[in-house]
């Protein structure tokens, strides 16, 4: 609860970050607009929306925090112009249409926060047809990154920790974005911007773009840094990049590559990054060349790599599958067969413990088990 706590201090203690949506939500909201905020938070983004003329904001908010929310509202006289709305903002249905959505969850490398998949949704669902986002556009970039403190974690697999073989992290160590802050002095080259979305249009089509950096000096190359600028409104921006404009306290992306590189002044380092948004799946190249034009390194690495699935849970993704219910899938189907509309969750779960005796040792369990199943499938 605690780290709940400090990270919405965080947000809001971040004057970069609150400054910059105001000036946004100001400058975008007008006078009688309806707004949605995807991920309300303590719902300050609803508050600025408020103050900027918005005659309704739809505060969506999916955790207990929308119980703080609703507090927030009262406490500052809104509770007639802002309706809070309980659940994932793709499951909530509202009952007119937004000139504005709002959403702050962007992830490292602009992806990991489901931002993406939010606005798909908010487009299709919750905007008119020239409604706006905030953020408008997402930009990614990447630089090549002197960074051993953070490759000591990843060489540790391949060290025998204890005397025994750790060995089959490797792959997975080196395929996987480590969220971490770095400073421009890491920097072996200026980033370059290699993707960039449009968040006005669809965001599941794959995406790839390249660069070419070269070393500015000497060091040593462990990975690329990641990280991402967002426009929240015309001039308006935000980012994760210690370089600015409009730096934030949000960590950015460390993606290793499979063995370190000595650089010398002048090296070229060919990088290229390729995304896939619905699945939020990042791949990353990596070719060094030195100035005499002698490839040094090259190494190919991906998140979905990176992905550990146990081989049960493999095979049931086949196509051939012939899944089957299990004893605890029998049981949330007569949770869900019995919610009818005419049973209380009492009578429910008593009905349940009569059909799975040997499944439930107390009211209270069968009473557990039916709060966990309603509270995910009704309304």
């Amino acid at each position: 609860m605690s780290n709940f706590v400090e990270w919405h201090v965080s947000l809001l203690n971040d004057s970069a970050r609150v400054a910059a949506y105001a000036q946004a939500i100001a400058a975008t909201v007008k006078p009688g607009d309806v707004v949605v905020d995807l991920g309300a938070g303590t719902g300050v983004m609803g508050l600025l929306a408020c103050r900027a003329g918005a005659s309704r904001v739809y505060a969506i908010e999916g955790g207990g925090m929308v119980e703080i929310v609703r507090r927030i509202v009262r406490a500052n006289g809104f509770e007639d112009r802002i309706v809070c709305l309980y659940g994932d903002s793709k499951q909530v249905e509202l009952p007119e249409r937004a000139d504005v959505a709002i959403a702050d969850q962007t992830g490292p490398l602009g992806v990991g926060g489901g931002l993406f998949a939010i606005f798909n949704d908010a487009r299709r669902r919750f905007l008119k047809p020239h409604g706006t986002t905030i953020p408008a556009r997402v930009d990614l970039s990447v630089g090549p990154g002197e960074y051993p403190e953070g490759w000591a974690p990843i060489e540790f697999w391949d060290e025998r920790p204890l005397g025994f073989d750790m060995s089959a992290m490797h792959d997975v160590a080196r395929n996987v974005g480590y969220e971490i802050h770095f400073s421009p002095a890491q920097l072996l080259s200026e980033p370059a911007r290699v993707l960039s979305f449009n968040l006005a249009e669809s965001m599941a089509e794959t995406s790839s773009g390249a660069a070419t950096l070269v070393a500015r000096r000497p060091g040593t190359l462990h990975g690329l840094f990641g990280c991402f600028s967002a426009e929240l409104a015309p001039g308006i921006w935000i980012s994760n990049s210690p370089l600015g404009p409009g730096t934030i306290r949000r960590r950015a992306w460390f993606m290793p590559i499979e063995r370190p590189v000595a650089l010398e002044t002048g090296d070229s380092i060919g990088v290229m990054a390729h995304m896939m948004p619905a699945e939020e799946i990042v791949t990353w190249k990596v070719e060094v060349t030195g100035r005499d034009g002698v490839a040094k390194e090259k190494s190919t690495h991906s998140t979905f790599k990176g992905t550990l699935i146990a081989k049960e849970d493999l095979y049931k993704m086949r196509p051939d599958y012939v899944p089957r219910l299990s004893p605890a899938g029998e049981i949330e189907r007569a949770i869900l067969d019995l919610c009818d509309g005419t049973r209380s969750a009492r009578q429910i779960a008593q009905e349940v413990c009569q059909r799975f005796p040997k499944n439930f040792s107390s009211a209270g369990e069968a009473d557990a088990a039916v709060n966990r199943t309603i509270g995910r499938k009704t309304r």
